[in-house]
């Protein structure tokens, strides 16, 4: 078999024996449809849960702690949050050939 090239995540394994996690992040990033028809986004930051459609799409902003259905974009009233969150959503996308970002999805 190939070598598999390391992946940057935690297991959740503990959580599913009740044992603590070994490991905390300062977030949570996550981004789906590379090769598909659509390109999207979300990072959770603390009591924060951000999203975008596409790259170029705006960012909504959830306050997780007061708003679990996430009804409420409230990205206008917290713009540092905004953009601290938006630089994570351009540091933390790891390119890579087998999940190639189509051109067209890449908001430019």
């Amino acid at each position: 078999l190939p070598t598999v090239p390391r992946t940057d995540g935690i297991s959740f394994a503990p959580a599913l024996f009740s044992r603590p996690a070994h490991a905390t992040r300062e977030y949570l990033y996550w981004d789906y449809g590379h090769v598909r028809d659509s390109y999207a986004q979300a990072v959770r930051l603390g009591e924060w849960k951000a999203g975008r459609n596409s790259r170029s799409a705006p960012i909504e902003l959830y306050n997780l702690s007061t708003d679990l259905g996430e009804s409420r974009d409230v990205a206008g009233q917290h713009p540092e949050v905004v953009s601290r969150i938006a630089a994570i959503m351009q540091s933390a996308v790891t390119p890579s050939p087998a999940y190639p970002i189509r051109e067209r999805l890449r908001g430019r």
